[in-house]
């Protein structure tokens, strides 16, 4: 999305792949649950989950990282994108950003 681009977020499955089709869908629908009372739902879901996932993430199995570790917070310059030879490193870096150990 827009947002997600502009601060360098991308969603992946929590085994550090692109996400599915239907974690996408699972992940919009679930996004009318937690949009409830002005987004409440999802920020109580985010405020109370170790990994800071909301509904629409814990449902779909995702988790939203930065896609560069070294992106900057608040601007994308669109110079960036994950190609299949950055895909070990990147993997590590979800790991770490969820905190768990790199798989083996």
């Amino acid at each position: 999305t827009p947002g997600k681009r502009v601060l360098d977020l991308e969603v992946r499955s929590e085994a550090g792949g692109r996400p599915s089709l239907g974690q996408a869908v699972v992940r919009t629908v679930f996004r009318l649950i937690d949009g409830l009372g002005f987004y409440l739902i999802g920020a109580v879901a985010v405020w109370s989950s170790t990994e800071r996932q909301r509904l629409g993430d814990r449902a779909a199995g995702t988790i939203v990282v930065r896609s560069r570790p070294d992106a900057p917070s608040l601007r994308h310059d669109g110079t960036h994108r994950l190609g299949q030879d950055d895909a070990e490193p990147f993997n590590v870096a979800v790991q770490s950003e969820i905190g768990r150990p790199p798989p083996r």
